[in-house]
């Protein structure tokens, strides 16, 4: 991937962008963490591991300037991410250039990871691939992968193979849960709830998760000041509110400390949602979130009681 690195440096030394979110290698060899870089020497640092520990998504929607334009290396989850937030005004994707590394199938350390049906970050506005080729899959990404002496190939999506291991995988992952009557999944899930210290990690943590007056905080109506948010009440109402456009990238349950297994939660969800409104999070902007913009009818066809 030392294409990705030379085409950072192009961007910088023509002055494309302010800078380029990208994940580079700390002092350790296992040390990894986000970087905006702006002198193209610093390059040579990022580092292409097939997962990190944060969201790069989030931090280009925290950044000050939101006129300047920037570059952000990612994986698939957050370019997804970063399509999500952008229908959410959150990130202005013309002011950005997404560069999207393929995932390499096999070295994943985490269940989110192994359930993931997108290896290929098709979205991006350039791909790169492990076999060393490239794909310009925007205007942008034109204007990017001229910057390259590459093989530029047609845009490519996981391969079939891959998307049926990962949707076994699911099945696999829900199976115990999809057996147990909704009592019994309440139950099980009230349980995992009761683990919660509210150290709002998983919030935090979230690249959906942007809304800056947030009413999970104490000082909201339902929580007392000086309070912390009622277990069952946290995870819930964060829920239905990402709950349709999350793109299991896993960043909630790996800064649990408690090891309540969220993304499995948000995961069957958001297939469940998938299932009923054919949506699929993070791959086309013009695709607006079900939760926020279905009717009154569309619900009651889909058989929901209305009070």
């Amino acid at each position: 991937m030392e294409k990705v690195k030379q085409l950072v440096k192009e961007m910088l030394r023509k002055g494309m962008v302010e800078g380029v979110m990208a994940p580079v290698r700390g002092p350790g060899d296992d040390d990894i963490f986000p970087s905006f870089i702006t002198n193209e020497n610093e390059a040579d640092r990022i580092v292409l591991d097939s997962y990190y520990p944060f969201s790069l998504a989030k931090l280009v929607a925290k950044q000050g300037d939101k006129g300047a334009k920037v570059g952000v290396v990612v994986r698939t989850c957050d370019a997804r991410a970063l399509i999500e937030l952008a229908k959410r005004e959150q990130v202005d994707l013309n002011q950005a250039y997404i560069i999207g590394v393929e995932c390499e199938e096999g070295k994943f350390p985490f269940a989110w990871c192994r359930r993931c049906e997108y290896l290929i970050p098709s979205m991006a506005d350039a791909a790169f691939y492990l076999d060393g080729t490239v794909s310009a899959n925007t205007e942008k990404g034109k204007e990017l992968v001229s910057l390259l002496n590459a093989t530029v190939v047609e845009r490519k999506e996981t391969p079939k193979e891959a998307r049926e291991r990962a949707l076994k995988r699911q099945e696999e992952d829900f199976a115990e849960l999809a057996r147990l009557s909704p009592e019994e999944r309440l139950r099980y899930w009230l349980s995992y709830f009761d683990r919660c210290i509210k150290c709002y990690g998983c919030r935090n943590s979230c690249p959906i998760c942007f809304c800056k007056d947030c009413y999970l905080q104490p000082h909201k109506l339902i929580v007392a000041s000086g309070g912390n948010p009622p277990d069952k009440l946290f995870h819930l109402i964060r829920l239905m509110h990402v709950g349709d456009s999350c793109v299991n990238c896993g960043r909630c349950e790996a800064t649990c400390p408690m090891g309540i297994p969220i993304s499995r939660l948000y995961h069957m969800l958001y297939r469940e949602l998938s299932s009923a409104f054919h949506y699929e999070p993070g791959l086309d902007i013009s695709s607006l979130p079900p939760l926020g913009m279905i009717t009154d009818e569309e619900m009651k066809e889909l058989g929901v009681e209305l009070a």
